[in-house]
């Protein structure tokens, strides 16, 4: 089995892939750095530039590779990207991969040819590739809540009020688009299931997945590192399910104590093999990783009494199957499951269940979980 989970942090930015490059293998994550507040406050943006007397520096996290925004002026990015994203994209998009990229482009030119310096220099090309991704995951965000802004507004006040967040020509395209059949039909569907699951709300959103899920498994029921030998061992029937935070960097490791050549597949993810060694793994085997040229793969081979060590980012949503390549292994129980779950319940990170799948054993009268929005 993997005897192995060490967990790091969970980060909440940075692309939606696994690391590109050997290069974007963090070897210590550290939690972001807490936002600073202090003498700039009280000023809006442009007047922290005028005062500055050059584009406002952003800083990102680096170090955990999240490439979320910090630092001083973080709030000032976080509140111009929001008026650029409604003064330069319209609402009739179904998702901000949709909007057209000279319009994503412009936006990008601005704050950074007027506003802001997002870092080229300072941080150069090894992070340039995430701290875009860093600043699209924003500003899908921001196109997703002023979405969700215009539909709350249309709802309540009918099409007659404009919404004061958009123009006319906006407002009138954002009535078109949430009355295509698609759209309308869609949002039925989520009023439905959010009924159904009404009675499950009460301990709070964060509790929905447990609350769903009490009957048919139980999270963790495994822990990150294995008992010591000789700990007497209660034996379990039940599902094995891990839960990770969405985005949180892990480092798992393989002990094969057979004679025999084992075999390990990861679902959804490709990881990289840091280590190959003979015996049991300990902390101290950890300066012997290859940080440098490590090979991206998904599938890993543990040698008979040797282990292995993986790095990943756990950055792709949903339920996903780490087992034994070996049929016989796998029947007998070499196997998990890997739950990710992401926060933001973005249709952006996983897509809904479809409508018309199909539900069989426990799970086949209980409701779909709440739906993700775009």
């Amino acid at each position: 089995m993997a005897d192995v989970i060490a967990q790091s942090h969970g980060g909440d930015g940075g692309g939606c892939d696994p690391p590109r490059g050997p290069s974007n293998i963090p070897f210590d994550c550290e939690r972001a750095p807490p936002n600073k507040h202090g003498h700039h406050k009280g000023l809006n943006t442009r007047e922290k530039r005028e005062q500055l007397g050059r584009p406002l520096p952003l800083e990102w996290d680096v170090r955990g590779r999240t490439y979320k925004e910090i630092g001083d002026y973080n709030s000032n990015f976080s509140r111009e990207f929001g008026l650029l994203v409604r003064q330069y994209t319209d609402p009739d998009c179904p998702q901000w991969s949709k909007v057209p990229n000279a319009s994503k482009q412009r936006i990008l030119a601005y704050l950074e040819d007027d506003l802001f310096d997002i870092g080229c220099t300072r941080y150069g090309e090894g992070h340039m590739l995430g701290i875009l991704g860093g600043i699209d995951t924003s500003r899908a965000k921001k196109y997703s809540d002023w979405k969700y802004d215009i539909k709350e507004h249309l709802t309540i006040n009918g099409p007659q009020n404009r919404y004061g967040g958009c123009t006319d020509t906006q407002w009138q395209k954002a009535i078109e688009f949430f009355r295509r059949p698609e759209i309308t039909k869609r949002s039925v569907v989520n009023k439905e299931n959010q009924k159904k699951l009404k009675e499950l709300s009460y301990g709070g959103s964060q509790s929905i997945p447990t609350l769903r899920y009490k009957k048919v498994f139980k999270y963790d029921s495994i822990k990150d590192e294995p008992p010591a030998e000789g700990t007497p061992q209660k034996v379990t029937l039940s599902p094995n399910v891990v839960s990770q935070p969405f985005r949180n960097f892990v480092e798992i490791i393989f002990e094969n104590h057979e004679k025999s050549l084992q075999s390990w597949h990861l679902a959804g993810y490709s990881f990289f093999a840091a280590a190959i060694g003979l015996g049991k793994w300990s902390p101290e085997q950890r300066k012997n990783y290859n940080l440098l040229d490590a090979v991206s793969r998904h599938t890993i081979q543990v040698f008979p009494k040797s282990y292995a060590a993986i790095l990943l980012t756990f950055d792709n949503a949903g339920m996903w199957n780490l087992r034994s390549e070996l049929t016989e292994n796998r029947y007998l129980g070499q196997q998990l499951y890997i739950s990710v779950l992401s926060p933001a319940r973005s249709l952006r990170d996983e897509y809904n269940i479809p409508d018309n799948a199909l539900l069989c054993g426990i799970v086949k009268k209980l409701p779909f979980p709440p739906p993700y929005t775009i």
